[in-house]
């Protein structure tokens, strides 16, 4: 913030413990918003923790406990709070794959790969995908993407 302020200490030559502080706004910062977490939103929050957050957020809403409170910081703590069950490993490869084999042969199947040295790779089908629409598939595409994380991966698909 742009406040054309200054702050100013001047130090007395022999005495160390001695200073002089002058501090001028010619312009006034804007007033401190409170954007905590109430202890009611926490609750909730916590309550419905095996939830999406949205369903959280919504419930804040119906409530109204948000506040000053933004989505982003009910989603912030309902991944806190879910870390455990989605985190399986402190690397973001490893921990894909250990979820993904969590429903190997169900939902997803695992396909594998062979390592390369430098390079991570995880590769997997949905399986309830091409049961639905398996069969209408006339053409074959790939889309990419990257920066999804915070490793930076980039992720193909293929249709």
């Amino acid at each position: 913030f742009n406040c054309n302020g200054w702050l100013k200490i001047t130090m007395t030559d022999g005495n160390s413990s001695l200073a002089g502080i002058t501090i001028t706004h010619h312009r006034a910062h804007c007033l401190y918003i409170n954007i905590s977490l109430t202890e009611n939103a926490n609750t909730i929050i916590k309550s419905m923790i095996d939830m999406p957050a949205l369903k959280a957020w919504d419930s804040i809403l119906a409530q109204k406990e948000q506040g000053e409170l933004t989505e982003k910081q009910v989603y912030a703590l309902w991944a806190h709070l879910n870390k455990e069950k989605w985190q399986l490993n402190d690397d973001q490869a490893t921990s894909a794959i250990k979820l993904l084999e969590l429903k190997n042969g169900h939902k997803v199947e695992v396909i594998p790969t062979d390592p390369e040295d430098g390079i991570n790779s995880v590769s997997f089908t949905s399986k309830g995908v091409l049961d639905e629409v398996g069969e209408d598939i006339v053409e074959v595409a790939m889309d990419s993407t990257w920066k999804t994380n915070a490793a930076s991966y980039k992720l193909y698909a293929i249709v």
